[in-house]
């Protein structure tokens, strides 16, 4: 094997490994999430969900939309998230143009 091919199977293992990383961290806020969540409607008094814990779950699930948009940029897809009055477009394919429904909102 020349040094070039190995060159790039060192960066291309290096790529699989960031990429992998991305799923694992979305199924870990995923279950991290569910855990919390089971664990407030349990907590005395049952089935009472303090209002706090509903701000923690929004911050968990913007952490995996955004976990998300990155593995979606990785299969070379385009990404919008939308997180309140924060709006992230990701370009996956280099082509300039976002795909998905445009924004009819009108910005003041």
């Amino acid at each position: 094997m020349s040094n070039d091919s190995k060159k790039l199977a060192k960066e291309a293992r290096k790529d699989m490994k960031r990429c992998n990383f991305f799923e694992w961290m979305t199924a870990a806020v995923g279950i991290v999430l569910v855990t919390l969540m089971v664990g407030a409607a349990l907590a005395p008094p049952p089935w009472q969900v303090h209002d706090s814990m509903f701000g923690v779950a929004k911050v968990l699930l913007a952490a995996m939309g955004i976990f998300a948009a990155l593995q979606a940029l990785k299969y070379g897809r385009d990404a919008r998230l939308t997180i309140g009055k924060m709006k992230l477009y990701f370009d996956g394919n280099g082509d300039g143009k976002i795909a998905g429904p445009e924004d009819n909102s009108s910005e003041e």
